[in-house]
């Protein structure tokens, strides 16, 4: 039990806690895990490696048929494996909690979740955002030249990225056919 990771060890305590109240609640069932329930769990995720995120929800409802599971999370691999029908987003306002449903939930990419359900403004380190948001100001001005160095600037530190490559090849388009 001592190699297992935190989230190893909450899982096993969880799965067997829960084998265990059904089968007392359950005693002439010839499958307790069968049994009814309504369980609650903060924090699903906590500890979990991602791909344990991903899959806990579907693996606890299979093993657990019966059961209703009502549980809290801020991992967005969770949410992404949770149908839209059976979640719902707690917003705090003037007035207290506020019960929203999201139009879409299941299958989005985690980034996506993070923008479109958590409200997060970009995944992106604050400065990166910004260097990158400098460099498409400078291109639609059509100041190539300060956003090409802007461009290698950011580049040393980020290599690769899409958004980068975008950047690139907007400021060669501009080059050979000034558009």
């Amino acid at each position: 039990m001592g190699q297992l990771s935190d989230g190893e060890k909450v899982l096993l305590a969880l799965v067997g806690d829960l084998a265990r109240r059904l089968a007392i609640a359950n005693p002439n069932r010839q499958n307790p895990l069968e049994g009814e329930g309504i369980v609650l769990i903060d924090e699903i995720d906590l500890h979990l490696h991602p791909k344990w995120q991903k899959m806990i929800i579907e693996n606890l409802e299979r093993v657990f048929p019966e059961c209703q599971f009502i549980v809290s999370t801020h991992s967005p691999h969770v949410i992404t494996n949770v149908r839209e029908e059976s979640l719902y987003l707690l917003k705090t306002t003037e007035s207290g909690l506020k019960l929203e449903r999201p139009t879409e939930s299941y299958g989005k990419t985690v980034e996506r979740i993070l923008v479109d359900i958590m409200g997060l403004d970009t995944t992106r380190p604050p400065k990166v955002q910004k260097a990158i948001d400098e460099i498409f100001d400078q291109i639609d001005i059509g100041n190539l030249p300060a956003a090409k160095e802007k461009l290698e600037k950011i580049q040393e530190e980020v290599k690769s990225d899409p958004d980068l490559v975008k950047a690139e090849s907007l400021i060669q388009r501009k080059l050979i056919i000034g558009r």
